[in-house]
C-alpha cells in the first residue's frame, strides 16, 4: 500500500496524524505505508512519543506494532476503535517495562549527583536498557539493510549536542580536547581537566559501535551477496 500525500482522499484523519507524528519524530518522509517504525529508522528515543500518540489516537497499542507495517492501522478493527478521551498515566507505564526501569535509573542517578547516595545500579540498570532497545530496534534494520547507518543515526542523535556542548564548555574554560569533543574523552582522559567527560554517553557510544559492527559482520556471514 502506497502513501502518496498526507491529504491522500484514502487516509483517515487518525492515520494521516500518525504519520505526521512519525515523520515528525523520525526527520523522515514516509512513503509507503508496507515499511514498518523499526525499517523507518525508529529507536528508543522516538518509540516512546510515537506510542503514546498511538494510544491518544487509537486507544490501544497493537502488539509489536514497531515492527508491523503502517498499513497495520488503516485495518477495520483498529481503525473502527474510538479515542479514549485520556490516557492516563499507569496505563503507559505498564506498556514498556524498558521505560520504568529507565526513569528509576534516571532518579537514582539523579539522587547520586545531588549527594543522597550512589549506587551502581543506576547506570547499570541503564546501559542494560540500552542493550534491550539496541536489539530491538537497531539490530534489526542492520540485519534487514546490512548498512550502518540506522546505527550512526541513532549515536548522532546524542552525540552531535554532547560534541557541540563540549565544544563550547572547552572554549569557556580555555581546556580543548578533541577526544571529549568526540565522545571519548573516558578513553582518552585530558590530563588537566580528567573530569570533564559525559562518560556515560561515551561507554554507551563505544558500546553501541562495536554492537553494530558485530551485528553487520555476522549478518554479512551468515547471509552472503547475491
Amino acid at each position: 500500500m502506497l502513501f502518496r500525500s498526507r491529504d491522500d482522499p484514502g487516509l483517515d484523519d487518525r492515520l494521516r496524524a500518525l504519520v505526521a507524528e512519525i515523520e515528525d519524530a523520525l526527520e523522515t518522509t514516509v512513503d509507503r505505508l508496507d515499511r514498518s517504525f523499526v525499517d523507518l529508522g525508529g529507536d528508543s528515543l522516538s518509540y516512546v512519543r510515537v506510542s503514546m500518540s498511538i494510544e491518544e489516537l487509537y486507544g490501544r497499542l497493537p502488539d509489536r506494532w514497531e515492527e508491523q507495517p503502517l498499513s497495520l492501522f488503516a485495518e477495520t478493527d483498529l481503525a473502527d476503535a474510538a479515542p479514549p478521551e485520556a490516557v492516563g498515566l499507569w496505563s503507559f507505564v505498564t506498556l514498556e517495562l524498558s521505560i520504568l526501569l529507565r526513569c528509576v535509573s534516571i532518579l537514582l542517578v539523579v539522587m547520586t549527583h545531588a549527594g543522597a547516595g550512589w549506587s551502581m545500579a543506576a547506570t547499570s540498570t541503564l546501559f542494560v536498557v540500552s542493550g534491550i532497545n539496541f536489539e530491538r530496534f537497531i539490530a534489526p534494520a542492520i540485519r534487514r539493510g546490512r548498512s550502518l547507518s540506522p546505527l550512526w543515526h541513532f549515536v548522532a542523535r546524542f552525540a552531535v549536542p554532547a560534541g557541540l556542548w563540549q565544544l563550547l564548555r572547552s572554549g569557556w574554560v580555555h581546556a580543548f580536547w578533541l577526544p571529549n569533543i568526540l565522545l571519548m574523552g573516558t578513553f582518552f582522559q585530558n590530563p588537566d581537566h580528567p573530569v570533564y567527560t559525559f562518560w556515560y554517553l561515551d561507554v554507551l557510544a563505544a558500546n553501541v559501535v562495536v554492537m553494530g559492527l558485530l551485528t553487520r559482520g555476522l549478518s554479512a556471514r551468515s547471509r552472503p551477496e547475491d
